[in-house]
């Protein structure tokens, strides 16, 4: 992840914060397995002894891609209000084609009572160091999708009674999105 920030505080009481990012993040795993039968000699018993009949077996492949650009900006009142605002524009290989990208923001209030002269000269300042109201709204995805092709319908490959097939392993979805509402 690559982000750039500036802070600056103007007058001592007007508090900024800009920052912008990316990120970018691609995972490949691979495996490889095997089946063996009908061992030719016992005194050869790994894998690679001698074995009459030797399959493939466990094999996959599993990518995944994201990209993403972010923003925020937070600015506070002599450390008191407070409101910020942030996006999103997140890209994820696993969703289909079509809805591969999804944009997602939020913004906050909020408002530091026990940073008032009220408080501070009230009783409950001697119980009640820090005292903020918030409210936050903002939308969010889901970015934990784990497979490149989760928006396709696959088939696999094996052996059936001796013989080769096909079968079917992953409904494809094309209106799979990463948008979830907040």
């Amino acid at each position: 992840m690559n982000t750039l920030t500036y802070d600056k505080t103007f007058n001592g009481v007007h508090n900024l914060s800009l920052l912008v990012g990316s990120d970018a993040q691609k995972r490949s795993d691979r495996a490889w397995g095997g089946q063996r039968s009908n061992l030719a000699d016992p005194f050869y018993d790994q894998y690679q002894g001698i074995f009459l009949v030797n399959t493939a077996g466990g094999n996959w492949v599993n990518e995944v891609a994201y990209e993403a650009y972010l923003g925020s900006v937070s600015y506070n009142y002599d450390n008191k209000y407070y409101i910020s605002g942030n996006f999103r524009r997140d890209g994820n290989s696993a969703l289909s084609p079509d809805n591969r990208w999804g944009s997602f923001g939020g913004a906050s209030v909020g408002y530091t009572i026990s940073n008032e002269e009220f408080f501070k000269n009230s009783s409950l300042s001697n119980t009640i160091s820090n005292f903020r109201l918030k409210g936050s709204w903002g939308r969010v995805g889901n970015g934990n999708l784990n497979n490149l092709y989760g928006s396709y319908n696959l088939y696999q490959t094996g052996i059936y009674g001796g013989v080769s097939r096909n079968y079917y392993i992953q409904a494809g979805n094309n209106d799979l999105k990463s948008l979830v509402s907040g």
